[in-house]
């Protein structure tokens, strides 16, 4: 079995997350601010300078 690549990879994550927002009962800024941090924070954790980064603050904690 193939899995399929979205056409619009952008719009594919958009709606998903907007589907997301909708099943937890949370505004959909506040999902996208959150998925846009976490993968600034991927990026950083898989470039060539991660060691040279040191994660400060609480920023993505929900309580």
């Amino acid at each position: 079995m193939t899995s399929r690549q979205p056409r619009n990879m952008a719009a594919s994550v958009r709606q998903r997350l907007m589907n997301l927002s909708r099943d937890r009962g949370e505004e959909f800024q506040l999902v996208l601010t959150r998925y846009g941090l976490e993968r600034l924070l991927y990026r950083l954790a898989h470039s060539p300078h991660a060691e040279q980064f040191v994660l400060k603050g609480a920023a993505l904690f929900q309580i």
